[in-house]
């Protein structure tokens, strides 16, 4: 491969490497950029567990939806967005209950 085939790494002002002209970093780049997303997923997951478990305790501890649902602190502009997602795993009467919570009483 000729030299002007090689460009700089995007981190060339740290690194200071070349990349094959394909890759945006060079190798050694590419491999730390990696590792970034490994750690990023595994603190993500860290917190959906995290989450869940703060769920169950909640649920275990007896409260209602709506006590649940104030105990995490959800906002109106949250719950449109689950529903809106489709992320809302309840049962009718727990949404219809969280719906008139958040006086949106309509709300389909």
């Amino acid at each position: 491969m000729s030299e002007e085939d090689y460009i700089q790494c995007r981190n060339y002002s740290s690194c200071g490497d070349f990349t094959d002209g394909e890759s945006e970093f060079c190798d050694d780049c590419q491999a730390e950029q990696s590792e970034t997303k490994q750690q990023e997923e595994a603190e993500r997951l860290l917190y959906a567990a995290e989450q869940q478990l703060q769920g169950y305790t909640l649920g275990k501890s007896g409260l209602s939806i709506v006590e649940a649902v104030n105990a995490m602190g959800l906002v109106r502009s949250e719950w449109e967005t689950l529903l809106e997602q489709g992320l809302v795993h309840l049962d009718d009467s727990d949404r219809e209950q969280l719906n008139i919570y958040f006086n949106m009483p309509d709300y389909e």
